[in-house]
């Protein structure tokens, strides 16, 4: 197997393509049947992940195309699948407080909130700091504007708007399987991997290493820099493994926002022929 390169199996590539190919065909059925249904709101966000599955599908496989005849065009390639890796910890870390000794839905809707933390934090930085490089001509409306329509996300000390900390968000809910040092901790990748190996999920703890690996593409280094040339099977499996853990992901989003069963035995087949490609290669 280490021999042999990415040029050695196109047809395997070919079924790769195939397979992601039937993946946007059953979300879009997914997406039709949840348009006739009333679901919460952190329901929605976990189908928005799916969808977010679909459209980075989508772009990778006219990517795989070209990829038969350049490997370099893996640069590519691994940013998506980093982004759905990505996308994929924080669904699996959301549905831990589902799976927690008893169901922690105010815990759930807690990390919701902090994800939308960190995005209303960096528009605001963006917002403060961009008059540096073009001209704004209303900027404090803007950050106005930005402060009342974020305004469950800031407190009002010495007339100055300060966005609330993560701690007072997860003053409530379960503490099952934080440890004592999470608590009031920024919700990276690796805040999300851990709490995921101390809970019933920790089969996906691999998604994280396989994240930190497509990572190395995204920070380019003299070292790194070498994966570009790489050209082995290895790295072809590990694209069917990320794949994988996508369809898992998928299965397991789908079991709790109960979309109808039918969907996730389509997804199921679609995990078995990925094993055949893996078995075959």
């Amino acid at each position: 197997m280490t021999n042999k390169t990415i040029k050695d199996t196109p047809e395997n590539i070919e079924k790769l393509k195939n397979i992601l190919n039937d993946y946007t065909e059953i979300c879009l059925e997914l997406f039709r049947d949840f348009k006739k249904k009333k679901i919460g709101e952190n329901n929605v966000f976990l189908l928005n992940i799916i969808e977010r599955f679909y459209f980075n599908s989508l772009s990778l496989i006219p990517l795989l195309e070209l990829f038969i005849k350049e490997p370099r065009y893996k640069l590519s390639i691994a940013l998506i699948l980093r982004t759905c890796l990505s996308d994929l910890l924080t669904a699996i870390y959301l549905i831990t407080f589902k799976r927690t000794s008893k169901e922690d839905s105010k815990g759930f809707s807690n990390e919701v909130k902090a994800l939308s933390l960190e995005y209303v934090k960096a528009v605001e930085f963006i917002l403060k700091q961009e008059h540096h490089f073009v001209k704004i001509h209303d900027q404090e409306e803007q950050l106005k504007n930005h402060y009342t329509t974020n305004h469950e996300y800031y407190k009002l000390e010495n007339q100055e708007y300060k966005p609330i900390n993560i701690k007072e968000i997860r003053s409530e809910g379960s503490q099952e399987y934080f440890s004592v040092n999470d608590i009031g901790q920024r919700l990276t990748e690796k805040a999300k991997y851990e709490r995921i190996l101390n809970g019933p999920l920790k089969d996906y703890g691999n998604v994280y290493l396989l994240y930190r690996f497509y990572s190395q593409y995204e920070h380019i280094s003299p070292k790194s820099r070498l994966l570009l040339n790489f050209d082995s099977l290895y790295e072809f499996f590990r694209m069917i493994e990320s794949v994988a853990y996508i369809l898992d992901g998928t299965i397991a989003i789908c079991q709790v926002i109960s979309a109808e069963p039918s969907f996730q035995r389509k997804f199921e087949a679609l995990g078995k022929q990925l094993n055949k490609i893996k078995d075959n290669a």
